[in-house]
């Protein structure tokens, strides 16, 4: 009997613990985790009830004129050096255009990039260009660099500057005087 007992015992056992699987699966199911899956990453809870009622809300003409310019991103210039704009104009090419418009070697190079503005500068014997701009990739530790207007508004006597407002560029050029300065800018910018 005692045998019987045991194997009773054992067999609610089993029961018990197969069971407790058992009346789980024998539930409703506690939702697919897959169901909503769209292919993207979710969004957090917060942010997903304001993201849905934001979605469904028509945007009016001037939110959508706003989120244009957004995408477009800064205004480009259109001044030219050497065929690209002052605006995205790289190092190099840059280099190679002065060298060109100069008829000078090319003594240096510099760019620097700071938390707003970058700056590339060619120093050439007796010319130096310089052309600052609202930088790429800034640099939150990188050097403060004079913004382009406050630099256009600082052109000495010995310095000629291209100012474009709505690109936010300039290009100044330094030379052995201001006529000298002029001559160099006009043959390097093309506006």
């Amino acid at each position: 009997m005692r045998v019987l007992h045991i194997a009773a015992l054992l067999s609610s056992l089993t029961v018990f613990a197969c069971g407790g699987a058992a009346k789980k699966e024998a539930k409703a199911p506690e939702g697919d985790p897959w169901a909503g899956y769209t292919g993207k990453y979710a969004e957090p809870a917060s942010a997903g009830a304001s993201a849905k009622a934001e979605k469904s809300k028509p945007a009016d003409k001037a939110e959508k004129g706003a989120e244009k310019t957004e995408e477009a991103g800064p205004h480009k210039s259109t001044a030219t050096i050497h065929g690209e704009s002052v605006s995205s104009i790289d190092l190099d090419t840059f280099a190679d255009a002065t060298r060109t418009a100069t008829k000078g070697k090319v003594v240096s190079t510099k760019y620097l990039v700071g938390p707003k503005y970058e700056q590339l500068q060619i120093q050439m014997k007796g010319v130096a260009v310089q052309v600052i701009r609202p930088a790429a990739n800034p640099a939150p530790d990188g050097p403060s660099i004079a913004s382009p207007k406050a630099r256009n508004g600082g052109v000495s006597k010995l310095e000629s500057g291209y100012y474009d407002a709505d690109a936010d560029v300039v290009v100044v050029v330094t030379a052995a005087g201001k006529p000298a300065a002029q001559k160099v800018l006009g043959t390097i910018v093309k506006h």
